[in-house]
């Protein structure tokens, strides 16, 4: 099917193959069509291809390649092996989205709006980074933060556990992952987020460390108890996967519509869960529940509980997923119940 054809282009020293493709009229005139794949590696030519060709992603191992690009619309670049130096690229005015694999690059990036560094890890020198970036992946770094771009949304740093001073972070950014990091916050230090992955920390959440913005929070490895109006108001989705400490009526904001709880088991409480959740999720909770679940609840997951209950409040239940050990009598609303399948629920 040529609609769904893959090219890839692998050490081509010679041109007989490319032009064959370019002598095929049938294949040459479904070029608009290809979903090419982009693997363009070593091929010393690739001049030969046709403006209309929509390679979108470049995956190059020989830098030298990198001035043919601009005979075709890239909008992503990757290099595959460590640079020392960054070579030229051309003027490529749909590119936007550059990975590479370096240890340092002393020279100035070209303008894109994404960038994803790997094996990079120094300082971030000024004017390196330019402004253009909204979107910043770096899988191994691990300096202090400075220099970031001023008009920076995204920041997704995998290695990352340096403290976090105040101003470190731009303003613009609103969608912040930190996999390792594990240091105390200070208030004011974050920006007005409206998403926090913070997979590894565990430290107490201290009044005004959590931006009031929040939209999403996600705190896999936290286990500290929370106080009342530590958790942003606005709060919609909670993640959180190591705790276990109890949870008093006030303390989840009244916003949330989706909670995912991993280790937590504590009874709960009159009040405890707000009446604004649709979507809840348990792990390992296995108490009895007492108190009637929030009634707008539409899907409700259960991967270790095995108590008599009764979910006949739930009108607009429509998903519940029980373990397969299961063996209590419970309640049921009218809806279609699905039992005995354990899923991830996240």
């Amino acid at each position: 099917m040529l609609g769904r054809f893959e090219v890839e282009f692998k050490y081509c020293d010679k041109e007989d193959w490319i032009a064959l493709f370019l002598t095929c009229k049938r294949l040459y005139s479904k070029c608009q069509a290809l979903a090419v794949k982009q693997h363009i590696w070593t091929c010393t030519n690739l001049a030969l291809l046709p403006h209309r060709l929509h390679s979108h992603v470049a995956q190059m191992r020989d830098p030298s390649c990198a001035m043919m690009l601009s005979c075709v619309n890239t909008t992503r670049i990757d290099f595959l092996d460590q640079l020392l130096t960054l070579p030229k690229l051309p003027k490529l005015t749909k590119l936007r989205d550059l990975r590479l694999t370096q240890r340092y690059a002393p020279v100035r990036l070209p303008c894109v709006e994404q960038l994803k560094l790997r094996r990079f890890n120094q300082e971030i020198t000024p004017n390196w980074l330019p402004d253009s970036i909204t979107s910043l992946t770096m899988v191994d770094f691990n300096q202090p933060l400075s220099n970031l771009p001023i008009h920076l949304q995204r920041l997704y740093l995998l290695e990352f556990n340096q403290p976090i001073r105040v101003g470190d972070l731009p303003s613009t950014l609103t969608d912040l992952t930190l996999s390792t990091f594990n240091h105390p916050i200070d208030p004011a230090a974050l920006p007005r987020l409206s998403r926090l992955s913070l997979p590894w920390f565990n430290h107490i959440l201290a009044p005004g460390v959590l931006p009031t913005t929040l939209d999403t929070l996600a705190l896999w490895h936290f286990d500290h108890s929370i106080s009342v109006n530590i958790l942003p108001p606005a709060l919609s989705i909670l993640y959180l996967g190591d705790f276990n400490q109890p949870l008093l009526a006030g303390v989840l904001p009244h916003t949330l519509i989706k909670l995912v709880f991993g280790k937590f088991n504590q009874p709960l409480v009159a009040g405890v869960l707000p009446p604004s959740l649709t979507q809840l999720a348990f792990h390992e909770f296995n108490q009895p529940i007492t108190h009637p679940l929030p009634s707008r609840l539409t899907a409700l997951v259960f991967e270790n509980f095995n108590q008599r209950c009764s979910f006949q409040t739930l009108v607009h239940l429509r998903e519940l997923r029980l373990p397969d050990g299961f063996n209590q009598p419970i309640v049921l609303p009218s809806f279609n119940l699905t039992f005995g399948k354990r899923k991830r629920y996240a």
